[in-house]
């Protein structure tokens, strides 16, 4: 299995794909924990782009880790569109739907490293 990962994750380019995800996330924490709007607006538009990447590399060849990064990718998928509708009409609860989805997907995230480490 461990071969098999590699060379998909090298075909795909995951890792990069992982490193832009991760530096995509960085402008919406940061918009976020200054209550930009307009700059979480950006940062989503950012992320979903990096997101929707991620995803055109699924499947691997582990269903484990498949499972783990299509939740990820369809939870902050579900939050780039809240983000983006409630970030236009400043809607609380739209901007919190955002944030439950991103923690959503964060754990996702998390389940899909953990299986990693045991490919």
């Amino acid at each position: 299995m461990r071969e098999a990962f590699a060379s998909w994750a090298a075909s795909e380019n995951v890792y990069p794909l992982l490193a832009g995800f991760s530096a995509a996330l960085d402008p919406l924490t940061a918009a976020a924990n200054n209550g930009d709007v307009y700059g979480l607006a950006v940062a989503c538009g950012g992320l979903h782009d990096a997101n929707q990447k991620l995803g055109e590399a699924l499947p691997s060849p582990s269903p484990e880790f498949n499972m783990a990064m299509q939740s990820a990718v369809d939870d902050y998928d579900t939050a780039m569109h809240y983000c983006q509708s409630a970030t236009a009409t400043l809607d609380p609860v739209g901007l919190q739907l955002t944030a439950d989805y991103l923690a959503k997907g964060t754990k996702h995230i998390g389940e899909a490293s953990t299986i990693l480490d045991r490919i």
